[in-house]
């Protein structure tokens, strides 16, 4: 979960702070997601969308994001969509 991410960020940071080193590394492949479930309800997925590489901070190109948690797991397309489209991973050449 993004909440989760965001908790192992701030602890990393602190422990750096400390002159601790922590690992951040991790692998990710075509079904790598980042989700949201108090307010949203959403998840990005690398593979939703149509894989054309996006500009990052924009909501152009492969739209990857804003998709209902309830359908995690499931193949997703356009129509599953809520709001405003939004290419969380404009990178996906990196992960491939």
């Amino acid at each position: 979960m993004l909440t989760r991410f965001v908790s192992v960020a701030a602890i990393a940071a602190a422990g750096a702070a400390q002159g601790q080193t922590i690992s951040l590394a991790s692998t990710m492949d075509s079904n790598g997601f980042v989700s949201e479930d108090s307010v949203t309800f959403s998840f990005a997925q690398i593979s939703a969308g149509d894989g054309s590489l996006g500009s990052a901070g924009a909501n152009t190109g492969d739209a990857d994001g804003l998709y209902s948690l309830s359908l995690l797991g499931q193949p997703v397309g356009p129509d599953d969509q809520f709001g405003t489209p939004v290419d969380l991973f404009p990178r996906e050449d990196n992960f491939q």
